[in-house]
């Protein structure tokens, strides 16, 4: 049975922005003490928020100011806004899914201004205005099934009848606690640690339409 509705997280999904936040991330936190290899902390860190794995180096012995994640922004900023490329296939299959009659939206851990700067590019910040749900809005995070909860009420759509794409096991625990038919991207994402946390796992986009029906 075809999905009334599919969402997508945004980086790692949409946009391939998640290796280079991660990467600013990791030396950012270094330069304040924290001792963890780069795979460590994409490991630990992705799909999160910034402020917490701010706290959560802080709880690793890091000597994390207070106001670190406000400071953190602006260097990260500066950075995505040298251009960060799509996900290939994501922009067909999501025309593809639309040309079904089908609704589709984001639901990000990441800042409202962040997902402006990476997607606003590919002209997908204007396509998706009204239909993107982030954890900075409204002040729930994944692995909350709330965030997905909020955005299937937007859309007036069941949970249950949602399929919800995600590259993180975060954002998949946060699909399959809301009930949704989650797909798991495991492109950068090693599968064995998202396998447990969704119904589906594909590496490339262009394998998710036959699971939503769509061919």
């Amino acid at each position: 049975m075809k999905p009334e509705l599919v969402l997508f997280d945004c980086d790692g999904v949409i946009v391939d922005s998640e290796p280079i936040a991660i990467d600013v991330l990791w030396a950012d936190l270094q330069s304040f003490g924290l001792k963890m290899s780069r795979e460590e902390s994409y490991e630990l860190f992705k799909g999160g928020t910034f402020r917490k794995a701010g706290e959560e180096a802080q709880r690793r012995g890091a000597r994390i100011p207070s106001d670190w994640a406000d400071s953190f922004y602006p260097r990260l900023y500066e950075v995505l806004g040298k251009g960060v490329p799509l996900i290939p296939g994501v922009t067909e299959l999501m025309g593809q899914i639309e040309a079904s009659g089908i609704p589709i939206g984001i639901v990000s851990n990441g800042a409202p201004e962040k997902m402006e700067l990476t997607l606003k590019p590919h002209g997908l910040f204007e396509r998706f205005q009204g239909r993107i749900f982030s954890a900075y809005t409204y002040g729930v995070s994944k692995p909350d099934p709330e965030l997905v909860r909020i955005a299937a009420r937007h859309f007036e759509i069941a949970p249950g009848k949602a399929a919800f794409v995600d590259d993180s096991p975060s954002g998949c625990k946060a699909g399959q606690a809301a009930g949704m038919l989650t797909i798991g991207f495991a492109a950068d994402t090693p599968q064995k640690v998202l396998r447990p946390h969704c119904d589906h796992l594909v590496s490339r986009m262009d394998e998710i339409a036959p699971i939503l029906g769509l061919e």
